[in-house]
């Protein structure tokens, strides 16, 4: 029974993070040796799933005025990125100019359970297509203490 205790005591710690319609910072847990280097954004789609476990983010993406899903746009400073909502069309490829969403578009979303990201800072909105400058300083603050703590 611990180990359940455990695991609703993490699961609910990581559901409050997350508020329908707000915006989330954040870093994937992956394998990719610059995991601690790319910072997303994305805004929460739906509440937290506790039934599976996961939360569900439509991505926001900085593609550049060229509209590039190949641009290494989360390597760019927070506080510099113009954020639009990331898209995909029937084919797959990513855009985010909002002229070209049509019916068949569908948003890009994530679904994360607890420990496949760290959350850098939650509950903002963007103002103008951008972050925030003292929540981009904070997440950076934030993932500084994450790092040190390794």
């Amino acid at each position: 029974h611990l180990a359940n205790v455990q695991f609703h005591f993490a699961d609910s710690v990581f559901a409050r993070q997350f508020e329908q319609g707000k915006f989330v910072i954040y870093r994937k847990c992956n394998s990719n040796k610059n995991w601690r280097n790319e910072f997303h954004v994305a805004q929460v789609f739906e509440p937290y799933d506790h039934f599976n476990g996961w939360i569900s983010l439509h991505s926001y993406v900085h593609f550049g005025v060229n509209d590039d899903p190949e641009l290494p746009y989360q390597l760019l400073p927070l506080a510099k990125r113009v954020l639009r909502p990331e898209y995909k069309d029937k084919e797959g490829r990513s855009f985010s100019m909002p002229s070209k969403v049509q019916p068949t578009s569908e948003p890009v979303l994530h679904d994360f359970a607890p420990g496949e990201i760290e959350v850098l800072q939650s509950g903002f909105l963007l103002k103008n297509n951008k972050i925030p400058a003292n929540i981009a300083q904070a997440a950076y603050e934030a993932a500084r203490g994450l790092d040190g703590k390794r």
